[in-house]
Formats: structure tokens, C-alpha cells, sequence
């Protein structure tokens, strides 16, 4: 499945979660809600 089939998941969440190499539901299951949060706001402060 892909990310933009996730309830409340759009085009720029989508975006933003494959910036930090969260490509696919599994990757965003195994790196947890809070992680990927995580990793997006890092990433976003960095660039």
C-alpha cells in the first residue's frame, strides 16, 4: 500500500516522510509515528 492510501497521509506528509527515507507503510510501521515526527522536524531545521 502505498503512503497517500493512509487516512489523513497527503501529497506533502508524502513528501516530507520520503525526504527522510520513509518510502513505504512498512518503513513508516517500523519507524513509529513518534520517529518519523521525529525525523521530519530535524530534517526540516537542518535544511
Amino acid at each position: 500500500m502505498n503512503l497517500d492510501k493512509l487516512p489523513n497521509i497527503g501529497k506533502v506528509l508524502v513528501s516530507k516522510l520520503e525526504k527522510v527515507g520513509i518510502k513505504s507503510v512498512d518503513d513508516l510501521k517500523k519507524a513509529g509515528s513518534k520517529n518519523a515526527f521525529l525525523r521530519i522536524r530535524t530534517h526540516l531545521n537542518d535544511g
